[in-house]
């Protein structure tokens, strides 16, 4: 079974036993990190399935209020790729270039087919 813990005020971290095999992603995993991001500071909440900053891949679910913001970023040494698959809302991805030029764009929104986007290494 899964124990979600929280971590800090913006992780909160999945503890799986060595006999699940399967996480869930559904309202009972969503509800609590939803309330959570529409009560923190910052509005927002990640629940990461990795156990560890270690793991080579980093697998979480952000819950994100509509006042948060998140500060362009770029994952490097070495570069990541970086995933984005919407669940439920509306959010706006944007791509630059390493000059700060804008590269590409789209919204994320399940009630109009489009579902996520993967930003490639730089």
């Amino acid at each position: 079974m899964n124990i979600p813990s929280v971590l800090s005020d913006n992780f909160y971290f999945c503890h799986v036993d060595n006999n699940t095999v399967m996480i869930h992603i559904d309202n009972s995993l969503i509800s609590p990190i939803t309330e959570m991001a529409r009560n923190s500071d910052r509005k927002r909440k990640n629940y990461n399935f990795h156990q560890t900053a270690a793991d080579p891949t980093h697998r979480m679910l952000h819950g994100m209020e509509p006042e948060t913001y998140v500060q362009p970023h770029k994952h490097e040494n070495p570069d990541k790729r970086e995933a984005f698959i919407i669940l439920k809302g509306k959010v706006a991805a944007v791509e630059y270039s390493g000059s700060g030029e804008i590269t590409d764009f789209c919204i994320l929104d399940p009630d109009t087919g489009n579902f996520g986007i993967e930003f490639a290494p730089h």
